[in-house]
């Protein structure tokens, strides 16, 4: 946690927080229960304009298992784009059962940038 990572063309991104809460089922898909919301921040230190929307955010838990994203509060995407030498804040959440929140791993990526970033909550 805090702790930037390059995602490439002077792009990082940092998780700043991991906070374990409970969730409730609002769309098709989605599942209740205990969940990890990471907030992650993406700092553009290029000198052109980031577009968030390249950004692929997922997680996984304990040996590998897909964590199902929730879009329940204080879940907020990435949207739009940040500008050189501003940042940008999303929250992501995903379900992981109470006693894997330790294990959950958050793995970022872009459509234009070379690297993977991976940041492990526990």
């Amino acid at each position: 946690i805090d702790t930037p990572a390059d995602l490439g063309g002077d792009v990082t991104v940092t998780l700043t927080a991991a906070d374990t809460l409970d969730v409730e089922a609002k769309l098709p898909g989605e599942t209740a229960g205990p969940a990890v919301a990471a907030t992650l921040e993406v700092r553009n230190g290029s000198g052109q304009p980031f577009d968030l929307t390249t950004l692929a955010v997922t997680a996984s838990y304990g040996d590998g298992t897909p964590a199902i994203v929730n879009r329940s509060d204080p879940a907020k995407d990435f949207a739009g784009s940040v500008a050189p030498g501003e940042s940008a804040t999303g929250v992501y959440v995903f379900r992981a059962p109470a006693d894997e929140a330790d294990s959950v791993v958050i793995e970022v990526q872009s459509g234009t940038q070379p690297n993977v970033v991976r940041f492990e909550v526990g």
